[in-house]
């Protein structure tokens, strides 16, 4: 025998062991995956989350998150542009009892639902490349294949390739689902969200974020109807063009103060002009919370597990099938 047949036999009878020992690893990754699964569950362990901006009083508040929905939430606001209230503008989530009746929609985040989703994919997969470990081993084969292990390859990659998207769920939301491409639907508080209000709330790196914007809507220079018309269209666009900011927040900028009333550390896209649902709106002010979630973090620290464990396996498999002469 050569030495190249020697290199070949010897890793062959590696492949085996590998392939025997898969089971193990397909078990860790199972109960990785199960444990997910109930955090995510509307019937596992739900979280009730503070909302607070750090340095003013821009936005308080608290959410409670059910599975992939939020199922209550009682917000207060002070930004710039909102009417004057006592303790702030409230807003309230209609909630799941409403939503349930079809008087509100219910809140649903679409990034857990894609989480939970992969989850699920993902569990079915490792089913199927248990179910053929055990069938090999009530056949009592102590030799491999090339086939399956080009099989168990493949579905192992399949497998990882889940995994990571359920990760990556939890890590952003994708842009064409935030501002100003998407906003929350108004009918999921009570009352209804005012026409002069932009709400966003989705997932960052495990965390709840909450964006809130107050808008101004811009008439439309070509419309005759409007009362302002083109002057006040093209006044408005030429003030957002020339500063990011209006005359009362660069007067404050210019005598050292820190900002309006409302003023916050989240100022992004403030004074900025936007297509926002078919309109044209300006930014008058803005404020970005984020609150972590322990079950989320929990998700995405057993996923990120998950995938370690698979790249591993992926990985001993491509080295020891290339040595054996298989093609990958």
């Amino acid at each position: 025998m050569t030495d190249d047949e020697l290199e070949k036999a010897t890793a062959s009878r590696e492949l085996t062991w590998l392939l025997t020992t898969l089971t193990d690893t397909l078990q860790s990754v199972r109960t990785g995956l199960q444990e997910c699964l109930t955090l995510l569950d509307p019937s596992g362990p739900s979280s009730t989350l503070a909302l607070s901006s750090s340095r003013s009083e821009a936005l308080k508040g608290i959410i409670h998150r059910s599975g992939s929905s939020i199922t209550r939430g009682d917000i207060q606001l002070k930004l710039y542009g909102l009417p004057y209230s006592r303790g702030g503008y409230k807003l309230c989530l209609a909630g799941a009892d409403k939503a349930a009746t079809g008087d509100a929609e219910e809140l649903v985040l679409e990034q857990l639902v894609d989480v939970r989703n992969c989850v699920v994919t993902s569990l079915d997969l490792v089913g199927g490349l248990g179910s053929r470990g055990n069938e090999k081993k009530k056949e009592g084969g102590g030799t491999h294949v090339p086939g399956d292990a080009a099989n168990v390859l493949r579905r192992l990659r399949e497998l990882k390739e889940n995994v990571g998207a359920a990760k990556a769920a939890l890590k952003g939301q994708s842009a064409h689902r935030l501002w100003p491409y998407y906003g929350a639907d108004p009918k999921i508080f009570d009352p209804p969200l005012p026409q002069s209000l932009a709400f966003d709330l989705y997932i960052s790196e495990a965390a709840i974020v909450v964006e809130v914007r107050s808008i101004e809507h811009i008439p439309d220079a070509s419309d005759p109807s409007s009362s302002k018309g083109a002057f006040s269209a093209v006044q408005s666009l030429g003030t957002s063009i020339s500063s990011p900011f209006g005359f009362r927040e660069r007067f404050a900028a210019a005598v050292g103060f820190s900002g309006h009333p409302g003023y916050h550390e989240t100022q992004a896209g403030v004074g900025e002009v936007f297509d926002y649902q078919g309109e044209r709106v300006k930014v008058k002010d803005s404020v970005k919370v984020e609150s972590q979630d322990p079950s989320l973090m929990a998700v995405w620290a057993k996923l990120g597990g998950v995938e370690h464990v698979l790249s591993g396996a992926v990985k001993s498999l491509e080295v020891v099938m290339t040595a054996a002469g298989i093609k990958c």
